[in-house]
């Protein structure tokens, strides 16, 4: 037998006596290996100590270098820390004022009017809020915006099962704002909360507590607004906000994952809390280009050291090395070839099975297969093909591929067979011929394969007859459904069309609605709109004709002149009541009435309702009683201004019809914490018919009482009302010419310890004789009105007529108040105060209060959105100037005198 190729053969010869063993192949190889082995570790080793010493001196030289460089950094971030540290505490004080002009409006309406757009507008503004809150009594009613918020409402913030109540009542005690948190937010994100407790009275924070305003400020808002990220983001800085004072000081704000590395800190306080803002290189202290180089020199200077001694030791132990490769080499080839030789063994087994495998898929296949040359000429079918066609496996093989499939029984012949020369798979559909010359529908899919170089093409043929009839039933059965289709669509057209009219009709009459929907808001509005034009334009002259009666009130008169501007400020008070009536209507349709109670001196106030209309009374020859019960408290809770309002209603209608008699004003408590207040007279009385409308609007008595007596008809309507809104009732007990008595109950909670207001000098406010005040006022009339009282209150008064003059003289002169019409000439108040708030420096806030005639809640609302501070209605007067004054310039006034 011959061996295998590159097989060498080897013939055993004894060996002499006097021979020496001498190793093997494998053992050579092994003593070679070893000695290359233990000279490379010596080599290593001495290579590695000299690159180890090489490697620090250079690093030592790096470290050197790197910390001048990380001195330098530091130095530049402390000041970028302060900086920022600084913007982010301005804009944080700047959304928590949000709170406080909340309060202001809340103190001017008992209420916010239309809250949605005031939040926006304040949103909007101050930056940094996600949404505000207003809490009567404690309990969140009103939230905007509400979507995320819904589970908040009804929350009682002084519930002490509610967290953070403590702090809530702690607020209400000490009167003062509160910034509570971080808090996770169950939407997401984290957030401070600013609440601020509100106090309804005649002075800010003497009242009783109304509730809380809040604000719901966005940590990552906040930090938006303030611009802090995208500047430390362009300066290449990462940082962390922190909270100290009752946490643990773990960041809640960050700009990369994990805490900062070595950073630098500034810490500042805001309403009582103390942050912490830290900074450090978002890539470290360490500059990565400049450390890369030093440490890329120092690396290259040693490598290239120690590579020229490493070549000069390793040179004894290249030829070792050498001789030891190339025996591996050699076994490696033997390797190789012994396994070559099992390949091409398992080769050959594998295609014995393969052969095996093919002939069993011949046999078992249940499609005809046809294994045919390029001439067409069979060369292998399977039994399946036999029985298709009807030969034998011999007679088959005898045939060709045209005698049993002419090409003129498949569409597309000459094509499809053109591509199975160029190797594709073509599937092709016809009719194959039987033996006994019938055909049968197949469709055939013929591939190429070479064997042994020669070109073989296989085709396998299904028999398609079932399908051909399962898809004539289907096209039968689909043409009657279009049938049933077209049939069914016919008749839902006709339904539509129905639907359609139908529809039409709806549409029209919605439209009919919705005109009507329409008349019916413009009339409202165009009612709203007439009260505010007609107490606009009254107010306006109103304000100089009342200013200038109480600037004379002011002077020394006579006696007897002193008295005629007494009735003379009356008689503008009643005017002015009768202009409130008017706006109460209109408040009191849109639910809106203004209540503030308030701790009242019960005698004086129903003193000063008699003595308004005593003078009256007097000219008509009446007596005018008023009787109190002793068991009447000392002081009450109550809405002073709306049962003031209520009661000179009712006695002056009582002095109004009664022509001779009396009229008696008779007060007692009927049960605990309730005040009930009897006027009757003796005058004409009121029919029993007539009762049941006396207290409609517009209503009267009877038409020849009206015309004699005069009177709107108002009064008593909105008397019911206010009555009912402070939780009263009003009840009638009268009789055709023997009078009437109108009965008013009210709750009116008993104030056990209270004192009068502290009485105020008449000559001036203290603390503001160096105030100076800006009047902003086109009326010459008005501007005379409001420096003459401000003089008297011993400011320094300069006029202005509309808002650009107030921008002029803001820029060159320094002032404490601007008292700022809302409708002047070229730039009005409203235009004026968005320019100066759009350009005030930080940390300066100069208070600006609206001196209109515009009264209405929404009017209001937009003068604290636009920025400015407080309300001054007019007509003005002295006390309420001294109120504002004391509010907005007397703390700061102060402050300059101690500072």
């Amino acid at each position: 037998m011959q061996p295998p190729p590159g097989y060498v053969r080897i013939t055993a010869l004894p060996l002499p006596r006097t021979a020496t063993l001498q190793p093997t192949g494998t053992q050579r190889s092994r003593n070679n290996s070893g000695r290359v082995l233990k000279a490379e570790a010596r080599e290593r080793i001495w290579g590695l100590l000299l690159l180890g010493g090489i490697l620090s001196v250079g690093a030592l030289y790096v470290d050197l270098r790197d910390d001048r460089r990380i001195e330098a950094a530091r130095v530049t971030a402390s000041g970028l820390a302060l900086a920022e540290a600084t913007a982010l505490r301005e804009q944080l004080v700047r959304s928590v004022s949000s709170v406080q002009a909340l309060g202001s409006i809340i103190r001017q309406f008992g209420h916010v009017p239309d809250f949605p757009a005031l939040a926006e507008d304040m949103i909007a503004s101050y930056g940094g809020i996600t949404n505000l809150q207003l809490a009567p009594d404690g309990v969140i009613r009103t939230i905007h915006p509400l979507s995320g918020n819904e589970r908040a409402l009804g929350l009682d913030l002084l519930d002490p099962a509610t967290p953070g109540s403590t702090a809530a009542r702690a607020a209400i005690a000490e009167h003062r704002l509160t910034l509570a948190g971080p808090l996770e937010l169950v939407q997401g994100g984290v957030a401070m909360i600013a609440r601020s407790p509100v106090f309804m009275g005649e002075t800010e924070g003497d009242g009783h507590f109304w509730g809380f305003a809040t604000a719901l400020i966005s940590i990552e808002d906040l930090i938006r607004s303030a611009r802090l990220k995208h500047r430390l983001e362009l300066a290449g800085f990462d940082f962390s906000l922190a909270q100290f004072g009752g946490t643990s000081g773990q960041p809640f704000s960050a700009s990369a994952e994990g805490p900062l590395r070595d950073p630098i800190t500034f810490r500042f306080d805001v309403a009582g809390k103390n942050w912490e803002l830290a900074l450090a290189p978002r890539s470290g202290w360490r500059d990565p280009i400049a450390l890369a180089q030093d440490a890329l020199l120092a690396v290259f200077v040693s490598v290239l050291a120690s590579l020229l001694v490493w070549l000069q030791l390793r040179r004894p132990a290249l030829l070792a090395a050498e001789v030891a490769r190339n025996t591996r080499d050699l076994d490696t080839a033997n390797r190789d070839l012994r396994q070559r030789i099992d390949e091409r063994q398992v080769a050959e087994a594998a295609l014995r099975e393969s052969e095996v495998r093919y002939r069993g898929v011949l046999e078992h296949a249940t499609d005809g297969l046809f294994v045919h040359d390029k001439t067409g000429r069979f060369v292998e079918v399977n039994p399946e093909a036999c029985r298709l066609l009807g030969y034998t496996r011999d007679e088959l093989l005898g045939l060709a591929l045209a005698d049993v499939a002419p090409k003129e029984n498949f569409v597309g012949f000459d094509a499809a067979w053109a591509r199975v020369l160029d190797g594709e798979t073509v599937s092709i559909s016809g009719r194959m011929r039987r033996k006994e010359g019938s055909g049968y529908p197949v469709e055939v899919r013929v591939g190429r394969f070479e064997e042994q170089g020669r070109p073989l093409f296989i085709a396998v043929a299904r028999d398609v007859s079932e399908q051909i009839t399962i898809r004539e039933a289907l096209e039968r059965a689909n043409r009657e459904l279009e049938r049933q289709v077209e049939m069914r669509t016919a008749e839902l057209r006709k339904t539509n069309q129905n639907l359609i009219r139908e529809t039409q009709e709806r549409q029209q009459a919605e439209v009919e609605l919705q005109a009507a929907k329409a008349m019916a808001e413009a009339a409202s509005q165009a009612k709203s709109q007439f009260l505010g034009i007609i107490s606009h334009e009254i107010r306006t002259p109103m304000n100089g004709l009342l200013g200038m009666i109480s600037l004379l009130r002011e002077s020394d008169l006579p006696a007897e002149l002193q008295g005629y501007a007494e009735i003379a400020d009356a008689s503008g008070k009643l005017l002015m009541g009768l202009l409130g009536e008017l706006v109460d209507i209109s408040r009191i349709e849109r639910g809106q009435p203004a209540v503030r109670h308030i701790e009242v001196e019960t005698a004086r106030l129903l003193r000063q309702v008699t003595e308004l209309h005593r003078w009256r009374a007097r000219e008509k020859g009446l007596e005018l009683l008023l009787e109190s019960s002793p068991e009447l408290p000392a002081w009450m809770l109550v809405d002073a201004g709306r049962l003031r309002q209520v009661l000179n209603n009712l006695v002056g209608n009582a002095v109004k019809f009664t022509d001779k008699g009396r009229v008696t004003v008779v007060a007692d408590c009927p049960r605990d914490d309730w005040l009930r207040v009897a006027v009757r007279d003796t005058g004409v009385g009121i029919e029993v018919e007539a009762q049941q409308t006396i207290f409609d609007s517009f209503t009267q008595a009877d038409r020849s009482i009206a015309r004699r007596y005069g009177g709107t008809g108002l009064g008593l309507a909105i008397a019911r009302q206010l009555v009912e809104v402070m939780g009263g009732t009003v009840d009638l007990q009268s009789r055709p010419g023997a009078g009437s008595t109108f009965v008013v109950e009210l709750p009116a909670p008993q104030v056990t310890e209270s004192q009068p207001a502290a009485t105020r000098p008449a000559g001036g406010l203290a603390g503001t004789s160096h105030c100076r005040v800006l009047v902003a006022e086109d009326n010459v009339v008005n501007q005379q009105v409001a420096i003459g009282m401000l003089k008297r209150l011993g400011c320094e008064v300069s006029a202005v007529a509309d808002g650009q003059e107030v921008l002029e003289r803001l820029a060159t002169e320094r002032f404490d108040l601007v008292l700022m019409d809302c409708q002047m000439p070229r730039l009005d108040g409203f235009e004026a105060t968005r320019h100066l708030r759009r350009n005030e420096a930080p940390g300066q806030h100069l208070p600006v209060v609206a001196m209109t005639a515009h009264v209405l809640p929404e009017d209001v609302a937009h003068c604290f959105a636009v920025g400015m501070d407080d309300h001054l209605a007019k007509p003005i007067t002295i006390e309420r100037l001294r109120r504002v004054l004391e509010r907005w310039v007397q703390p700061a006034v102060a402050g300059d005198d101690g500072g």
